[in-house]
């Protein structure tokens, strides 16, 4: 099976590329190991999770005043965790409990924690509201058309918790530690599109009404000690980050007008079983076909059974012409070239082709030519008072390979293209007058439109914050807190567009029929590959979308806030690095490399030839207090310039002055002062030193050998189980009112020559799948309450059920694991009170292991086993 693509080009040339219909796994698929397999699942679960999230199904829904056409999908992120298992057969809880069992047997403690809750859902809505008159820019006076209304309806959220509690120590070194993560993301999508078509179904126009808002957080902490020398030197940790950025789409609305009627709506209506469509929107690049003319006399195209081969002859021998009157050339058989004497000078002269003109009374020779016994008859030939090649010529052919090529006779040229693509039936081209007549095979089957006018309006809102506390900073010298980082900022945006607007759309529309049941009704549908949503809502909020994020010439970006927030703690941690200031006679640039190494370049201009000059430097820190000091002496000359080191032994701002003296007047005839900051250097405390050399001496090494090699040797036998091999993706396509009125994910395996339907409605063609996952898929009057219950959603509290997050354990597992720590570890103020946990507590912190953190576990393993593996 094939695949079909639509575009949506924006200004610029930008396009956004989307495929839906492609296949999804190879036909060789059988079950092995987990890690040859893994990627097969994942294809299916994007391909359901993504893919159908953006596809819909449909059925009409009955109401009173409108009929509607609504349909969606949901899915529940508290079921990945089977929906996982389910399609690769593999025992999470047995996995994870032999990754704790590794590590336990290699003497680490190891308690792994996580809980992911969430819900994604999309409902499309299809209806008629009403008509319009409606006044087409080419004057030809007013129309009525109705609107075909599209609300597309997207809610997401999630949020999410981890733990690792792990414990390890030697004689020598050790740790005790508790690492949690977690966040949480939102999306909320409305988009309301309103499609302007006469009683013929030509579309004139259409608009959209657009809010988007995001928003993803982070979190990260890091409690516990780090510890050497048997427990002695204890570092203790209570590292603790946070994030979050949002940006919101607060409202955002344009409208598109065609130049002329659209007829897309009867070329879609007209097609059938096996064929294809493409719609365009927009001129110049895509409409315009470049031509490669060649003159048959230096030329020739043929079909190679693929494409053209056009081969041009170019170049010629080298002659050299002699005089018969002191020239002559006898053949040699045996070496097949002519012997020529020059009498004139006694020189003899070899070549494998002679040209004799009695007429004019010279030779022509070459021996840019094959070495033959044929070349003896070619004496009285006239190559080269042709202009042409001699026979058996080395002269070497180049070839062009083209596509589609024309050939005209009358005029003796090929015209040769690559704007048509490749196609087989172009073996007849040669024949065909595209070029003389300015049209292209490709036009059937092929629409394209231009549009009058594209404008819009865009308010947007952008934020984000960031907290950074408890990197030990005191133990690498310098102040507590000095690594604290807290910043925040928002801005807001709003503009307009009035811009050109460009539009790629295509559908392969598949032979063969199938009936599907909503709200147990049958619908006849076909299947395709093509955008789920009406052509012009795809192309319409793609490029609203684009006008909105890329906002007004001046907008502050995310990248603009995040910089302006931070640049001040930039500077005190990594110093502000170069400082340039000028005056009326010199200027001065410092360049910060160290405090050791400040370099200060001084310039200075239009000076007495003959006087005496000197410039003197000091530079000092913020307290006033003198760090270095140096002088240079200007030589007899109109302009100076020079450079020097400096040095501190402080931090913070330094400021370095200097004077122009006039020595001898003993006057200061200039000066300038600019300021640096100066980074503190590190230096690691002897605690730090300890622990890293602890480390160095401890037996960690061996002891990571050991949990690689006891992981490796428990999920030796762990082979995937995946049920099926094979998979596509189509939308169902309604003939009756043309449009998309659903999708189908379909699998298959080698076990089995049916197909099945693993995301779609139920099929006269297709039988429910035998190993399902977890996408409730909606239409007709369900679709409809869907669409109720969520529109008003908006926050996280809203979209996730908290009562279901069971982060509890997590929660307890934590702070039982601090409960001995000290406070500067991330422990309760009167640490030490609470008791110990008993086994069985320990054993029950097993609420929930995801794909991805155990995938990130097999990750870590295959590391640690790949490290031992090269060093044996």
């Amino acid at each position: 099976m094939g695949s079909i693509w639509w575009r949506i080009k924006g200004i610029f040339g930008r396009r956004i590329g989307i495929i839906v219909g492609s296949r999804l796994i190879n036909n060789n698929c059988s079950s092995s190991s987990m890690g040859s397999n893994t990627y097969r699942l994942s294809a299916v679960l994007l391909a359901v999770l993504l893919c159908a999230s953006a596809l819909p199904q449909s059925v009409a829904a009955d109401e009173t005043t409108t009929e509607h056409f609504a349909f969606g999908m949901e899915y529940d992120w508290t079921n990945m965790n089977d929906d996982f298992e389910s399609m690769t057969g593999l025992p999470l809880d047995d996995i994870l409990a032999d990754i704790m069992q590794s590590a336990d047997d290699a003497g680490i403690e190891m308690v792994l924690l996580e809980e992911l809750t969430g819900t994604s859902s999309v409902i499309i809505d299809q209806y008629e509201d009403g008509t319009k008159m409606f006044n087409p820019p080419d004057g030809s006076g007013s129309v009525e058309v109705t609107k075909h209304v599209t609300e597309l309806t997207i809610r997401h959220g999630d949020v999410m918790d981890m733990a690792m509690i792990t414990e390890w120590s030697d004689a020598r070194a050790g740790w005790d530690l508790t690492i949690s993560a977690g966040g949480g993301s939102l999306l909320n999508v409305d988009a309301y599109y309103v499609e302007y078509r006469d009683a013929n179904g030509l579309i004139y126009g259409h608009d959209v009404d657009m809010s988007m808002a995001t928003e993803q957080s982070f979190y990260f902490d890091l409690q516990g000690h780090l510890e050497a020398d048997d427990g002695e030197s204890v570092m203790p940790l209570n590292i603790h980050m946070e994030m979050g950025v949002d940006y919101s789409v607060d409202s955002a609305q344009s409208e598109i007008v065609y130049s002329e009627a659209s007829e897309l709506y009867q070329a879609m209506s007209a097609l059938e079983g096996g064929e294809d469509l493409y719609w365009g929107i927009g001129e110049g690049e895509d409409n315009y076909v470049y031509w490669y003319g060649m003159d048959e006399a230096d030329t020739d195209c043929e079909w190679s059974g693929y494409e053209y081969e056009c081969s041009n002859e170019t170049g010629s021998v080298d002659w050299d012409t002699w005089s018969d009157s002191y020239f002559s050339c006898s053949w040699i058989s045996d070496y097949s070239v002519w012997d020529c004497y020059d009498s004139y000078y006694g020189d003899a002269y070899y070549y494998n082709y002679c040209e004799h003109y009695n007429t004019s009374g010279y030779y022509a020779c070459t021996s840019d030519t094959d070495n033959t016994w044929e070349m003896e008859y070619y004496l009285y030939e006239t190559n080269y008072e042709d202009g042409t090649n001699p026979p058996y010529a080395n002269v070497y052919a180049i070839i062009d390979y083209y596509p589609y090529c024309e050939y005209y006779d009358s005029i003796g040229e090929y015209h040769c293209t690559y704007d048509f693509g490749w196609e087989s039936d172009y073996e007849n081209s040669l024949g065909w007058t595209h070029y003389e007549d300015g049209t292209s095979p490709m036009d059937d089957g092929e629409i394209w439109d231009e549009v009058e006018s594209h404008t819009g309006t865009f308010a947007t809102t952008t934020g984000f914050d960031f907290e950074l506390t408890g990197l030990p900073a005191q133990e690498m010298g310098f102040p507590e807190g000095k690594w604290d980082v807290s910043a925040s900022d928002s801005t807001t945006d709003a503009g307009g567009f009035d811009e050109d607007y460009g539009c790629e759309m295509g559908i392969e529309l598949f032979e063969g029929t199938q009936m599907i049941t909503s709200d147990g009704e049958q619908i006849e549908v076909m299947q395709a590959y093509t955008s789920p949503l009406p052509w012009g809502m795809t192309c319409h909020v793609a490029n609203l979308f684009y006008y909105a994020f890329m906002g007004t010439e001046d907008a502050a970006t995310l990248e603009d806030m995040i910089v302006d927030s931070t640049e001040e703690i930039a500077e005190t941690l990594d110093g502000n690095g170069d400082s340039y200031e000028s005056s009326d006679q010199m200027d001065m640039e410092v360049y910060v490399h160290g405090q050791d190494e400040i370099e200060v370049y001084v310039s200075a201009w239009n000076l007495d030839e003959n006087t005496n000059y000197e410039i003197n430097m000091v530079m000092e820190n913020s307290d006033g207090i003198t760090q270095d000091a140096e002088s240079m002496v200007v030589y007899d000359d109109y302009y100076f310039s020079d450079y020097t080191y400096m040095s501190t032994s402080s931090w913070g701002e330094h400021c370095v002055t200097s004077q122009l003296k006039d020595v001898s007047n003993n006057v200061i005839v200039d000066s300038v002062t600019t300021c640096v900051e100066v980074a503190q250097e590190p230096e690691p405390s002897d605690l730090v030193i300890d622990i890293v050399e602890g480390f160095a001496d401890s037996t960690l090494e061996n002891v990571m050998e050991n949990f690689a090699s006891n992981l490796e040797y428990r999920l030796e036998d762990y082979e995937a189980d995946i049920p099926y091999d094979d998979g596509d993706m189509f939308v169902l396509w309604d003939t009756t009112n043309n449009m998309v009125v659903g999708f189908q994910l379909v699998v298959t395996s080698d076990d089995s020559n049916l197909w099945y339907t693993l995301v779609g409605p139920e099929s006269d063609s297709y039988g429910d799948a035998p190993s399902p996952v977890s996408v409730t898929y909606f239409s007709g009057q369900q679709a409809i309450a869907q669409e109720a219950e969520i529109e008003d959603d908006s926050t996280l509290a809203d979209l996730v059920d908290l009562s279901q997050h069971n982060d509890e354990i997590i929660e307890d597992a934590i702070e039982e694991s601090l409960s001995d720590n000290s406070p500067e570890a991330g422990g309760p103020e009167n640490s030490g009170e609470e008791g110990e946990d008993t086994e069985e507590e320990a054993a029950g912190l097993l609420p929930f292991i995801s794909p991805a953190f155990t995938i990130a576990m097999f990750a870590a393993a295959g590391l640690v086993a790949s490290l031992r593996s090269r060093k044996d």
